[in-house]
């Protein structure tokens, strides 16, 4: 990813991931099944960016959250050699969805089923 001036400096996020296929959960625990990472994240120039800050990982993947032309996009930067993009994934506007996923959602939304 293209060079980030962090001013005050990135907020970091120490998590733990577990393996999600359920095809492994078969399998004797691997040293993956349960990794902690650590990641930073803040705002660059109006995106959100999310990189890993762990030595395990490589630097320079990560992501962006960003408007462009009005619509919501994430870019995914897989390749730590190119300052540029691999994939630009546009985040569909709830108003775009079908009438009956709006309905769904707002039924959720009220039981306080999407709530944390």
């Amino acid at each position: 990813m293209a060079e980030r001036n962090h001013g005050a400096g990135p907020n970091k996020i120490h998590t733990s991931l577990k393996e999600q296929s359920p095809e492994y959960a078969d399998k004797a625990p691997r040293p993956w099944d349960n990794v902690q990472i650590r990641m930073e994240y803040g705002e660059y120039g109006g995106q959100l960016w999310v990189d890993m800050d762990d030595e395990r990982f490589t630097w320079g993947q990560g992501v962006l959250l960003e408007i462009w032309e009005g619509e919501l996009r994430v870019l995914v930067y897989a390749d730590p050699e190119s300052e540029d993009p691999t994939h630009t994934i546009p985040i569909m506007p709830l108003s775009s969805a079908s009438e009956s996923f709006q309905k769904e959602y707002a039924d959720n939304q009220e039981e306080g089923v999407n709530d944390e």
